[in-house]
Order: C-alpha cells, then sequence, then structure tokens
C-alpha cells in the first residue's frame, strides 16, 4: 500500500525597501496569498502551512508581485489583476477589495460611502469586516478606508495607518 502524504507549503519573502516598508509576502502554489508588514502576525488560516523563506530563484509570479510593491513604494501606478489573485475570500469581500482598487493615491474614503459605492448602502459592517480581511496589504489600499468618526482601524496599527495616509499612499 502506498500513501501519499500532501504538504502545504507557504513560501515567505521578506523585503526591506526602508524602515518604513518592511514586508513580508506569502505565496502558496505560486499564487501571492498575503502581504504584511513584517510585524504582523500571519492569519490562522495560513498557520497550518509548512513555512519556507526563499531568498533567490524566486518565480516570475513572485517578481511581478515585488515589482508592484516598488511601484506602489515610489507611487507610480500598477495594475494589480484580481481575477489571478482573489482566489480567497468570499464574493463580498472580492466586491469590497475590487473597489478599493480604484482609489487613487492619497485619497480616502469611508466604510457607509463604501458600501454605497458596491451597491449594499446597509452593509457597512460587512464592510468593515471585509477590509480588516484584506490580505493584500498596500496593494489593495484597505489603509484609505477611515470611520466618519474619525477612528484609526489598521491591522498594522493607527500609526502605520497614520503614516501611509500622511505620505500620499
Amino acid at each position: 500500500m502506498i500513501t501519499k502524504i500532501f504538504m502545504e507549503i507557504l513560501e515567505i519573502i521578506e523585503k526591506s525597501w526602508n524602515a518604513d516598508f518592511e514586508l513580508k509576502l506569502g505565496f502558496w502554489d505560486n499564487r501571492l496569498v498575503y502581504i504584511g508588514f513584517l510585524n504582523d502576525p500571519w492569519p490562522l488560516a495560513l498557520q497550518k502551512l509548512i513555512f519556507v523563506k526563499k531568498k533567490q530563484n524566486f518565480s516570475q509570479t513572485q517578481l511581478d508581485c515585488l515589482s508592484k510593491l516598488d511601484a506602489f513604494i515610489n507611487h507610480e501606478n500598477y495594475d494589480f489583476a484580481p481575477d489571478f489573485y482573489f482566489h480567497q475570500g468570499t464574493s463580498f469581500e472580492k466586491l469590497v477589495w475590487s473597489e478599493l482598487l480604484k482609489l487613487v493615491y492619497g485619497e480616502t474614503i469611508t466604510y457607509s460611502d463604501l458600501a454605497n459605492k458596491i451597491g449594499h448602502p446597509k452593509a457597512v459592517r460587512s464592510v468593515a469586516s471585509a477590509v480588516a480581511k484584506n490580505p493584500f496589504l498596500l496593494l489593495v489600499p484597505c489603509h484609505r478606508v477611515i470611520s466618519k468618526n474619525g477612528a484609526s482601524h489598521y491591522r498594522s496599527g493607527s500609526l502605520k495607518k497614520q503614516f501611509l495616509l500622511n505620505n500620499g499612499y
């Protein structure tokens, strides 16, 4: 009898552009599944995978993601194709994330305005939840969503969010 053992491997790339942009990227099956700051905890769903740090021999997909982050950090335009990357999340979350991609550098939007834009004006809490679950920090600019009362929520902390907003990201 032959038993197959499948191990789910998460390839990790850690890259530091400068002190403000020290990021980690997670790739599963050569697909981007996560972008976060180095100090951010990994999402629970990814913690079950085996972590392997990559230091060389990047795939074309991985190089493409690094190039998009280079463009973001330099305030340049980049194309982040949701159909390719959004293989996780519910259809509602993908709708919210796709709408966030339409925001330009420095533009902010409230949770309620975002709910209106996607045609679900009463789903403000669901929109906030989808924004919080965004696995692609920076490239899908969840940091540009603000609450009407000025409260600052961001998985990497309010200081990081203020830095991004104050510097036109």
